[in-house]
């Protein structure tokens, strides 16, 4: 979000509520660039321990909470004892059953962030097969340099929420450390 051209919002001291967290890559990523506090909000027995883990091994004194609750049934955002900076959230019906501003804050949709997403796939792939390069191996390796895993969500909608100038640096990072251990 630092790095968006659509939005000004200084993640530092803000208080961020993270609905459908999954395993929880969006808030622990405002936890890292200096978020005073993040509200995780998931339901989903599969990823909720996931969630903790990731949360654990942070290591730290950061200050969140994790809401075990389903938003689409009888959540009430009133029950929610801060104000929030920001808003985010990632769920094909969700934008339905939330309120189009909190306290005068926008609320931002994953579909905000990485509406322009299509322009770099479109780029990348026919690249890729010109130069002969295998897709997989290189989204594998792309995935790498931008999160240090295999797994995880859509590799585009990251580079789009980590923005151009993160996403480049990660990459040459990546490529300067491969090249250290050739």
């Amino acid at each position: 979000i630092n790095h968006s051209n659509k939005f000004s919002i200084d993640i530092k001291k803000a208080y961020v509520l993270d609905l459908f967290s999954g395993i929880g890559s969006f808030g622990i990523e405002c936890l890292s660039q200096g978020a005073s506090h993040v509200t995780f909000v998931e339901k989903y027995e599969g990823v909720l321990p996931i969630l903790k883990k990731n949360l654990y091994n942070l290591k730290s004194e950061i200050n969140y909470e994790i809401i075990e609750t389903d938003i689409l049934n009888n959540f009430k955002f009133q029950s929610l004892k801060l104000n929030y900076d920001i808003i985010f959230f990632y769920h094909i019906r969700s934008s339905q059953y939330l309120p189009k501003n909190y306290y005068g804050k926008k609320i931002i949709e994953m579909g905000d962030l990485y509406s322009n997403i299509s322009g770099l796939k479109e780029a990348l792939m026919p690249w890729a097969k010109e130069n002969e390069i295998n897709t997989g191996v290189m989204m594998q390796s792309l995935r790498i340099a931008l999160v240090g895993k295999l797994a995880g969500p859509d590799l585009f909608k990251i580079c789009s929420i980590l923005g151009k100038d993160v996403t480049l640096n990660r990459i040459a990072l990546a490529i300067s450390f491969f090249n250290s251990k050739t």
